[in-house]
């Protein structure tokens, strides 16, 4: 994975994206705990104290509010593919900038030589599942009761897709969320 995404903040149109490095290990801990209320959210249970490569705080630019986290890790054993968890704190609102903020960081994994983005949803989690399709990305496998969630097995449902998929599906994502231009970059690689 590149190295890019951790170590630049990229802005876009209404999104900046700050790497967890940089970011009060504080924040992070409120973000993960308001995750971890969710039966339907995966994520860290404890967050390891040096945060991955992908991990990018998000704002929104426009009131510098914290609006969610991107945790992009490389899954072990799979060279190049990229899972990545999705947290949109639904109290803050800000559903255009998580969706921007999500195209953004895909690109630059894409951009970075990453070959396939990979998502876990749970089968209860259906707004993730409703963000997905209605961006283009189907779900790719099921996996029959794979996680006991909320006091019962369920479902987990795999989404992933390769950059020729993402140049389809960020023209899908473009008119919603301004993800086609290209970012600023700050900082370094």
């Amino acid at each position: 994975m590149s190295s890019a995404v951790a170590s630049a903040s990229i802005d876009g149109q209404r999104a900046h994206l700050e790497p967890a490095a940089a970011v009060d290990p504080a924040v992070l801990a409120e973000l993960d705990w308001s995750r971890a209320l969710h039966p339907a959210m995966a994520g860290w249970v404890v967050r390891p104290s040096v945060p991955s490569l992908g991990t990018v705080l998000v704002r929104d630019r426009r009131d510098d509010a914290v609006v969610g986290l991107l945790d992009a890790v490389e899954m072990s054993g799979y060279p190049g593919v990229v899972n990545v968890s999705i947290y949109a704190d639904g109290e803050r609102g800000h559903a255009g900038t998580m969706l921007e903020a999500y195209g953004l960081l895909v690109t630059q994994l894409f951009d970075g030589g990453v070959r396939l983005v990979h998502h876990e949803v749970l089968e209860l989690n259906r707004p993730i599942q409703r963000i997905l399709r209605g961006i283009g990305v189907a779900p790719t496998a099921r996996l029959v009761e794979h996680a006991y969630v909320a006091g019962r097995f369920w479902d987990v449902l795999v989404f992933a897709f390769g950059p020729a998929d993402w140049d389809r599906v960020r023209s899908t994502v473009a008119p919603r969320s301004p993800v086609s231009p290209p970012p600023s970059v700050e900082g370094g690689s």
